[in-house]
């Protein structure tokens, strides 16, 4: 038997076995299920980013209301800081869902 002859044949008869077809299914698995967790986490993960992010933002607006109450201003820092929360809230929580919405349009 001609050596070339035998390799085309053993190269021609390559089976895929089914070890590899199983790892190759049950990985899939494992990238659909990784998927299914990040985007079920995505939404309480943006939620508690919106509130650090106003706790941190009304913190700054209390500080900056105390200096203006110590400046003379009429400004009382409680008040200043409650009415600051919603508007600091529902500015983080657009511009999150913006950010969402374009990492979700790019990794499509």
């Amino acid at each position: 038997v001609d050596p070339q002859q035998a390799r085309g044949d053993v190269q021609g008869r390559v089976k895929r076995s089914p070890v590899a077809s199983n790892r190759r299914a049950a990985f899939g698995r494992l990238v659909r299920c990784a998927g299914l967790i990040i985007r079920a986490t995505g939404d309480p993960l943006e939620g508690l980013s919106v509130a650090a992010v106003t706790y941190y933002g009304a913190g700054l607006v209390g500080y900056l209301a105390k200096g203006a109450h110590a400046a003379g201003f009429g400004v009382r820092p409680d008040v200043a800081v409650a009415i600051s929360i919603p508007l600091i809230a529902a500015a983080v929580w657009v511009v999150v869902r913006r950010l969402h919405r374009k990492a979700e349009a790019a990794a499509v």
